[in-house]
């Protein structure tokens, strides 16, 4: 996140934070920036990091106090792309630093569904929850179970509230 928060300091939204865009190191390297985007001219060139964001092949640059046209066309890795631009799949919205910030949170949730994968089976209501999250080909349906799940979050007696504490 450190890294994508200089990047747009410098002018730049990535437009496709996921999975696999993101490298963590076992051990804190110092790395120069354009070694990784070689496209990129910013005011500090070296950085020393636990993790990077990779594969600046969508980024664009920008003023960070406006927004970004999806005109320059759609981008990201399907299931990592923000709520807002699913739900407008193929007409014209904005690509806006905040749907760079929600793709690191469907990052996070879905590598602690794998991480809950490898500790033990899914139900079959999981296993389809996973698949349909995780599917690479439809948005209609990303974008339903997105809903869902955040609906479910905010439904559940367990979670933490007022009374509860």
């Amino acid at each position: 996140l450190s890294g994508h928060y200089e990047l747009w300091k410098d002018g730049w939204l990535h437009r496709d934070v996921s999975i696999n865009n993101i490298l963590l190191m076992e051990t804190p390297q110092e790395h120069k920036l354009g070694h990784f985007f070689s496209g990129f001219a910013c005011s500090w060139d070296k950085i020393l990091s636990e993790g990077m964001l990779i594969d600046g092949d969508h980024a664009v640059k920008v003023n960070p106090s406006e927004r970004v046209q999806a005109s320059l066309g759609l981008a990201g890795t399907l299931p990592f792309i923000s709520y807002h631009l699913l739900e407008n799949w193929g007409g014209a919205d904005e690509h806006t630093v905040a749907d760079d910030l929600e793709s690191f949170g469907w990052v996070l949730v879905i590598s602690l569904l794998q991480i809950s994968q490898r500790l033990g089976p899914f139900t079959q209501k999981e296993s389809r929850f996973f698949k349909a999250i995780h599917n690479e080909e439809d948005p209609e349906s990303i974008s339903c179970r997105r809903s869902h799940f955040a609906q479910a979050l905010l439904n559940q007696s367990t979670l933490p509230n007022k009374n509860n504490l």
